[in-house]
């Protein structure tokens, strides 16, 4: 009987082990629920408009299981609705060790860049997005119009002609190409690419408002006598 007895704790135990394994395998931990759990209850606080809570819930998700790039992107975005670019640059910086090859965390990075004047760390991102995915139209688009800021307009209109034929609908394509060209005396191209990009449904967005203004005042300038 002490044999037997010996026997079945030895098989109990090793059921408890791989239970253990399987439980700590998962993502759970003692007394944390799972990290999608925790992932779940931080975006009903984002639908909700509690930033900070929603945070709170992504740092746990994050404790859990350190390698969501799922959950680094989506408090990346969250970051930025709180205006705090250097923890959403961190984030997607965090998303590039895990998967090298996410060339989406290469483009939002490099727009913040942008944003932030960063002109050489926006190029160097954009450009990895490019060299990862040839056929971005977007990241041909976002690297043309911070080509055209640092005045390597060329290179903006090669950029913006590539990522329009790509997908003609990349909209900020065109007022990059049309404020190259308005800045080497294209005048009939720089009005045709402004009426381009005027002539599509941009996204909500106060910079995009401020280049839709731009494009139109520079059309007025630029009519014949």
């Amino acid at each position: 009987m002490d044999i037997l007895y010996k026997s079945r704790t030895f098989k109990a135990l090793v059921l408890a082990i791989a239970w253990l394994w399987v439980f700590f395998a998962s993502g759970s931990s003692f007394g944390q629920g799972t990290s999608e759990e925790s992932y779940a209850k931080g975006l009903e606080y984002m639908g909700q408009g509690k930033l900070d809570e929603a945070v709170a819930e992504f740092d746990k998700a994050l404790s859990i299981d350190p390698l969501r790039v799922d959950i680094y992107i989506t408090r990346a975005n969250l970051y930025l609705q709180k205006g705090q670019s250097a923890q959403a640059i961190s984030d997607y910086g965090r998303v590039i060790e895990i998967d090298p090859a996410n060339v989406n965390a290469y483009l939002d990075r490099g727009n913040i860049y942008s944003i932030q004047g960063q002109d050489d760390l926006a190029i160097a991102d954009f450009s990895k997005s490019i060299e990862l995915n040839p056929n971005y139209a977007e990241a041909y688009g976002s690297r043309s119009y911070v080509y055209c800021r640092v005045g390597k307009y060329a290179q903006a209109i090669a950029d913006a002609d590539k990522a329009i034929e790509i997908d003609p609908n990349t909209y900020f394509a065109y007022f990059s190409k049309a404020k190259a060209c308005d800045q080497l005396g294209n005048t009939s191209e720089a009005v045709k690419n402004y009426k381009a990009f005027l002539g599509i449904p941009p996204t909500e967005d106060k910079y995009i408002k401020l280049s839709i203004d731009y494009a139109k005042e520079r059309i007025e300038k630029l009519k014949p006598e």
